[in-house]
């Protein structure tokens, strides 16, 4: 998808109805799917109390940190919900839940180092084949 901020204008944050906040931008975008080109417009708010992003060309900062939440969202989360089914987990224990998850994420950096570009494929392959995940494992580099 392609976003694109087509406004990015500053408010207010007493304005906005947050006062504590340091800054508050309001963002009009036009959001276009590559695959479909379905266009998608919206509006959003983002506040921050940090005087480090309210600073000087803040509002096309707190754009660009939007962007960056989504690379993220897109790339690790999207991923372990879609791909590894992680909120239809049914585990009611604390320690368990926790444990599966940091062996989720855990599982991203070696799968990704490997080169596999379908990450669905990529388990897949791993689970039919034990031998295959075994030497994924075993061979990584540790930084």
């Amino acid at each position: 998808m392609i976003e694109r901020a087509c406004a990015c204008v500053p408010v207010s944050a007493e304005r906005a109805g947050f006062g504590h906040a340091s800054q508050a931008v309001y963002v009009e975008r036009r959001v276009t799917n590559k695959k479909t080109g379905k266009v998608t417009e919206g509006e959003r708010l983002y506040i921050t109390s940090s005087e480090h992003e309210a600073g000087r060309g803040g509002a096309m900062r707190m754009a660009g940190f939007s962007r960056g939440h989504w690379t993220v969202e897109n790339n690790v989360h999207w991923i372990k919900d879609a791909v590894m089914r992680e909120d239809a987990c049914r585990s009611r224990d604390p320690n368990t839940a926790c444990a599966l998850a940091l062996l989720r994420t855990a599982l991203l950096a070696p799968v990704r180092a490997s080169g596999r570009k379908d990450f669905t494929a990529a388990l897949e392959d791993y689970a039919a084949n034990k031998s295959l995940a075994v030497t994924l494992v075993t061979n990584q580099r540790l930084a």
